[in-house]
Parts: C-alpha cells; structure tokens; sequence
C-alpha cells in the first residue's frame, strides 16, 4: 500500500508528473495531425511533389536516380554534353533538375515493405478519396515536422527560459502554413529540420567557447564539422539552400571567439567534402555541377517565361541581357515584400522577429545567433528572387522555392522571447493576467488554423 501511494503522489507531483504532461502533449499533437490529415489532406497538388514521389519510386525500384519525367531540355542537354550524342532516353534517363537527399529519405521508407500499396482500387469498391503512398508521404513530413518542434524546444530552452521554449513549441504548432507544407510533399520540412539542427550546432558551438562553459577543443571541431555538413546536406536538399553556408562561415569566423579561422575552415572543407560528390555526379552527366536548376536564374525572364524552358531544347541564354534579371528581381522583391515577409514565421509572428531586432541582447550566444539568422535571411531571400521559377506561379505560398520559411523555428523563437519581454513590462495587479494575455495571443496565431477546421471541408 506504501508503495502505491508513492507512485500516486510521484504521478501527481513528483518526477512522474513530467513525465504525464509529456504523455499528454504527445496524444495531442497526433490526435491534431489525424484530424488534420483526415479533413484537410488533398493528395499532392504540385508538379514538384509528384515528381520528387515518381523520381523516388525508381530509386526504390532500384532504377537509379533516373526519372519517367523526361523533359525535351533534359535530353537536349545530355545529348550535347555526350561524345555520341545520345539524349538517353532508350533506357533509364538520368534525372539532373532534383537534389538528391530528400528522393533518397522518401526511397528509403518506400523500401519498408507493405507501407507503399500503388495500386488504385475499382470504382465498384467505392469512391476513390485518398492515395494511399501520397497520404504516407506526408506522414513522414509530419514526423519531420514534430522532430523539428522537438530540436526548437531544446534551442529555445539553451538560449532562453522555458517559457519562451513552450511559447515557440505552440506557435509553431499552431502554424497553418507549416501544416500545410507538411501535406504537401515538398522538401520543406527536411529543409525545416536541417536548418534548426545547424542553429543547435552553432549554438553549441558558440556556448563551448565562453569562459563559462568550456568544451573539449576536439568536441568544438566536430561541432563545426556538423555545422559544415548540415550546410551541406541543406544543398544536397535543395541546391539553393547551399548559400546557407556564406553566413555559417561568417557566424564561425566572426562570432565564435578563439579559433574562428580554424573553426570555419573545418566547417567549409566539410562542406566541400560532403556536397562535390554530387556536383561531379551532374558535370559528368549533362556538363553543369548543378543540372538544369543552375537554369533557373534565367527563367520568369521575357524569353523563358512559365514552364517553356523545359519544354523546349533551347539551352543558349546569351539573349537574357543584365535588365531582364534586374527586372526579375525586383519582381521576386516585390513579392517577398507583399507576401513572404508577412509570413516569415507561419504568421504574424515575424513582425515580432523584426520588431525585436531594436532590442539589444547582452549574452554572446543570443546575439551571435539572431544575428545569424538576419544574415542566413538576407542569403535566403537573395536565392528566392533568383532562383524563382514557374513553380511559385503554379502554386502559390505552398512551394518549395519558398526558401525564407525555413527559418521559421528562429524567428518564432526570438519573436517569442519579445512576447514575453512586453508582457512583463505590462503593469497588471496580477501575474495571472500576464499568461491570460499570453495565451490570448497564442490563440490569435492558432486562429488561421482553427478556422480551416471549419465547414465545409476540403474535396480531397
């Protein structure tokens, strides 16, 4: 009996308790992705996501990393670069506009047998809603999703209190546009992952050279080791995201006291060692380290305007002139500005992010993080004005050229840490009001998605 009432009161008090609320939580968040997946699913709705699915399926296959997409400009590239003109298309053709990480996740869980049933029943055995290995697709982005909130829950409790921590966790769980990337089949949630792994990283890294908490300088090596191959890996997910580097090697050069050089040139040789391979693989193919997406600088000009690139053989840019990237600059600014921008953390939020920028941070890590993010920010917009296609034309705000919503997890952190700092300077009669006002504003971030629960639901 004794011991029945210690595990009662350790349940209801104790180290139990922790662990009960964590129990709760978890039920939570899937009984919300299930109803969300069950009322809100709509198959994959993207030219990028369905070619990412057929690319991996002959991976899984064993085909190689070959494509049944074959566009006319893919087979007018290769047949130029090879000796006996030969477009490859008699067997399997070489796919060369995909990275190739996030084909190989999806590849590798297609493996798992019994998961992935292609097959479409007859009409006599009722009506067709879901496509069962789509619906599995964004399970696994889902999974990447919670791993990514997890990692934001640690950064934010290593650089603030853990009430900021909980604040980001729900913010960023209550974010309709993450959920809606995360349905949609797109790379985005890796890229999510990727990039609150290298802030971790960086984080780490900063935190083990101050005074305070000193690591190990072997331990301080393999953190900048990490940071170099998550910045390749973010390339290897989409090849823009490869710019991600230039601010990490700054980060290291210019934050990390001590051993800045040797930190960066560790970080940059790991980089180079981990996304060449790749590159090499292209050259080899077609003639160009990065495929057909190093063309996308030159598309949504006036001579490649919508998906006409790819469906023609003309591969001569000669005739783009400097005014007509100007102009496609200045027309991805204008969308950042009108668009983008306003939802940098999946809502509202990153007016906070920007707002707080006015704040100055005394502790070194803080500071030499958010200052990070500013400059990975800056990097990221700059590859979505260039690198735009016709694919943020075809599907709006859910695309994967939408590369500034990556850092999502760091704007809701820092814009967070600026709630709580406003809400404490309130003069209120009672420390109650404050988390009442905390979670009014919570609430208001939840409200996109708690409306899109409403009726009527979605035609899957």
């Amino acid at each position: 009996m004794p011991r029945l009432q210690e595990l009662i009161h350790a349940l209801e008090l104790g180290a139990g308790a922790r662990y009960l609320r964590l129990a709760a939580l978890f039920l939570a968040v899937v009984t919300m992705a299930v109803i969300y997946n069950v009322r809100e699913f709509q198959n994959l709705r993207s030219e990028e996501a369905m070619d990412t699915a057929q690319l991996a399926r002959n991976i899984a296959e064993g085909r190689g990393f070959t494509t049944r997409y074959v566009r006319p400009v893919s087979m007018a590239v290769i047949q130029k670069h090879r000796p006996d003109r030969d477009p490859l298309i008699k067997g399997e053709h070489p796919d060369i506009v995909n990275a190739p990480l996030y084909p190989l996740l999806l590849a590798g869980v297609m493996k798992i047998p019994g998961l992935f049933q292609y097959e479409i029943g007859s009409p006599k055995e009722g009506e067709f809603l879901r496509y069962g290995p789509d619906l599995a697709i964004t399970i696994l982005n889902q999974v990447l999703f919670f791993i990514a909130i997890i990692l934001t829950w640690r950064l934010a409790r290593r650089l603030f209190e853990p009430k900021v921590a909980w604040i980001a966790v729900f913010l960023m769980l209550g974010s309709d546009l993450l959920w809606q990337f995360s349905s949609s089949g797109l790379s985005t949630m890796l890229g999510i992952l990727l990039i609150t792994i290298l802030a971790n990283v960086l984080q780490a890294l900063h935190a083990g050279t101050l005074p305070e908490s000193p690591r190990h300088p072997a331990v301080l090596l393999l953190l900048a080791a990490a940071a170099g191959l998550s910045c390749a890996l973010l390339g290897l997910t989409r090849y823009s995201l490869a710019i991600v580097v230039l601010p990490t090697l700054a980060f290291l050069a210019g934050s990390i006291p001590g051993r800045r050089i040797v930190f960066a040139a560790v970080a940059a040789a790991t980089f180079l060692l981990a996304f060449t391979p790749w590159l090499v693989r292209n050259a080899q193919i077609c003639g160009n380290p990065f495929g057909l997406a190093a063309y996308s600088l030159v598309q949504e000009t006036p001579h490649f305007t919508e998906n006409w690139f790819y469906r023609g053989t003309e591969t001569d840019v000669s005739k783009i002139d400097r005014d007509d990237l100007v102009r496609k600059v200045f027309t991805g600014a204008a969308q950042l500005l009108r668009q983008d921008l306003g939802e940098l953390g999946g809502s509202w939020i990153g007016a906070f992010f920007l707002v707080g920028l006015l704040v100055r941070i005394v502790q070194p890590t803080r500071s030499s993080l958010r200052w990070w993010t500013v400059g990975t920010l800056l990097t990221l917009c700059a590859a979505q004005m260039l690198a735009r296609t016709h694919l943020s034309a075809d599907t709006p705000r859910i695309n994967s050229e939408n590369l500034i919503v990556l850092l999502a997890p760091l704007v809701l952190i820092f814009g967070a840490a600026l709630i709580l700092i406003l809400v404490a300077t309130l003069d209120l009669p009672l420390d109650a009001w404050r988390t009442i006002l905390i979670g009014a504003i919570i609430g208001l971030l939840w409200l996109p998605l708690l409306l899109a629960f409403g009726p009527p639901p979605p035609p899957p």
